[in-house]
C-alpha cells in the first residue's frame, strides 16, 4: 500500500507538469484516478481488519471478533454491529466510487473535446500549408512584376535624361534665335515645321506589341518594321515617339520613291561622266593612246549600267536595257 501511495505521488507530479488542455493530461489524470481508487479500496480493507480486532459495542465493551463469537449474546451484538458498520462503509464506498466515476467521465469528455480540438487544429495546419504554397507561387509573380517595374524605371530614367537633353537643346536654339534679327513674322509655318520634324523621324509600319520568347505579350516594348528596308525592330515603350508610323502601303511607296531617286542620281552621274571624257588633247600632246581613255570610260559605263539594272529590277520587277 505504501508503494501504491508513492506511485500516486509520482503520478500527481506528472499530471501537474502537463498542460490541462492537452489529451496527454486527460490520459494521465485518468490513470491517477484509477490508482487512487485502488488505494482507497486497500485502505478500506485494512480499516475493516482493524475493526474486527477491536469491536466496540459501547459502554467500554471492546472485544475481538474471536471473543465475540463465544456465546449467543455476543453473536447478536456482532450481527448488529456488522450490519451497521458494513452499511456505513458501503455508503462511503459508493460515494467514493461515484466520485471517481464522475471524475473519469469528465476526463473522457475532456479527451473527446481535446480530440476534436486537435482535429480542428490539423485542418488549420493543412489550410496554412496550402496558404504557404500559394504564397510561394505569388512570390514568383511578385518577383516577375518587380523585375518589370525595375526595367520600366530604368527606361523612365533614360526618357527623363533624353527629355532634359532636348529641353536644353531647345533652350539653346531659342537663345540663338532671339540673338538673331528675326523678321516680325515667322518664316516657317508651325504645321510645316511639325511636318518636317515628323518626316525626319524613321518611318515604321505594322506596329504591334512585342512577343517574348515564352509567346506572351511584353507591353514594355513594341515590334515594328522599318519603312526603308522592311526589317523588324524592337522599340521600347517610352521611345515610340522617336518613330513615324505609316501604313504598309505608304512604306512600300516610300521605298519605291527612294529607289527611283537613287536610280535618277545614278543616271545623272552617268551623263556627267560622258560629258567629262577628255576630248581636247590630241593623241601626241597627251602622251596617252586614245584607246586607253575610251577603255576606262567603257569600264565605268559598264559598272553604272549594272547598278542601274539592279535598281530597275527592284523598282519595276524587271531589267530594262540601258542604251
Amino acid at each position: 500500500m505504501k508503494e501504491l501511495a508513492l506511485e500516486i505521488a509520482a503520478q500527481e507530479d506528472v499530471v501537474s507538469q502537463l498542460d490541462s488542455r492537452t489529451a496527454k493530461h486527460a490520459e494521465e489524470s485518468a490513470k491517477l484516478a484509477e490508482m487512487k481508487a485502488q488505494l482507497a479500496a486497500m485502505e478500506a480493507q485494512e480499516t475493516i481488519t482493524n475493526q474486527f480486532e477491536n469491536l466496540d459495542f459501547g459502554d467500554g465493551m471492546i472485544v475481538s471478533l474471536r471473543e465475540a463469537c463465544a456465546n449467543e449474546e455476543y453473536y447478536q451484538l456482532l450481527s448488529m454491529w456488522i450490519q451497521t458498520y458494513i452499511g456505513d462503509q458501503a455508503q462511503k464506498h459508493a460515494a467514493i466510487v461515484n466520485s471517481y466515476k464522475s471524475e473519469i467521465s469528465a476526463q473522457e469528455e475532456a479527451i473527446i473535446d481535446l480530440t476534436a480540438e486537435v482535429d480542428r487544429l490539423n485542418e488549420q495546419i493543412d489550410e496554412f500549408t496550402e496558404s504557404i504554397a500559394s504564397a510561394s507561387r505569388l512570390q514568383l509573380v511578385i518577383d516577375d512584376l518587380t523585375a518589370k517595374r525595375d526595367s520600366a524605371g530604368v527606361q523612365l530614367a533614360e526618357a527623363k535624361e533624353e527629355n532634359e537633353r532636348l529641353t536644353k537643346d531647345n533652350e539653346s536654339l531659342r537663345k540663338q534665335l532671339e540673338g538673331q534679327n528675326a523678321p516680325a513674322t515667322p518664316q516657317v509655318d508651325p504645321a510645316e515645321l511639325f511636318r518636317r520634324i515628323q518626316a525626319a523621324k524613321p518611318g515604321i509600319y505594322n506596329k504591334r506589341w512585342y512577343i517574348n520568347e515564352r509567346g506572351l505579350e511584353d507591353r514594355r516594348y513594341f515590334a515594328a518594321n522599318l519603312s526603308t528596308t522592311g526589317e523588324e525592330i524592337t522599340i521600347p515603350l517610352l521611345e515610340i515617339g522617336k518613330y513615324r508610323e505609316e501604313s504598309p502601303e505608304e512604306a512600300e511607296r516610300f521605298r519605291q520613291e527612294k529607289t527611283a531617286e537613287e536610280a535618277a542620281k545614278l543616271a545623272e552621274n552617268l551623263t556627267h561622266q560622258d560629258i567629262e571624257v577628255p576630248s581636247f588633247q590630241g593623241e601626241e600632246d597627251a602622251g596617252v593612246p586614245t584607246n586607253t581613255v575610251s577603255g576606262e570610260v567603257a569600264g565605268q559605263d559598264d559598272e553604272i549600267r549594272i547598278r542601274l539594272e539592279r535598281l530597275e529590277r527592284a523598282v519595276f520587277g524587271e531589267v530594262k536595257e540601258v542604251a
